[in-house]
C-alpha cells in the first residue's frame, strides 16, 4: 500500500483505504495479527492505523493520541495526513 500527498486528495484512495482497513479489521477478528509498517514507519503507517481504529469507533484525534501512547512518543504525521484521516473518518466511521 503506498499514500503519495497529490493522491491523499482523491475519494479513489479514500475507498481503497476503506476496503484494506476493512478487510484488516477482518483478520484481527478472527483472532490474527497484522503488522503495519512503512518506509520509516511512523507517517503513512500512522495513518492506516489512525483509519483501523476510526473503523472500529475511534474519533480521528483519539485514533492519534492511542497511537501515540502505544508508541511513547509523538506521531510524525503532517497536516494533510491528519486532515485525510478526518476526512476517511467523516465518511467510514465504525462497522
Amino acid at each position: 500500500m503506498s499514500f503519495f500527498p497529490t493522491r491523499l486528495k482523491t475519494d479513489r484512495y479514500l475507498i481503497r483505504n476503506a476496503t484494506w482497513t476493512h478487510s484488516l479489521i477482518l483478520l484481527v477478528k478472527q483472532g490474527k495479527s497484522v503488522a503495519i509498517h512503512g518506509r520509516a514507519g511512523i507517517g503513512r503507517s500512522s495513518m492506516l492505523c489512525a483509519c483501523l481504529l476510526v473503523r472500529q469507533g475511534f474519533s480521528a484525534e483519539s485514533a492519534f493520541q492511542k497511537i501515540q501512547a502505544a508508541r511513547g512518543y509523538t506521531v510524525q504525521d503532517t497536516a494533510e495526513q491528519r486532515k485525510w484521516v478526518k476526512s476517511f473518518a467523516s465518511r467510514f466511521k465504525s462497522e
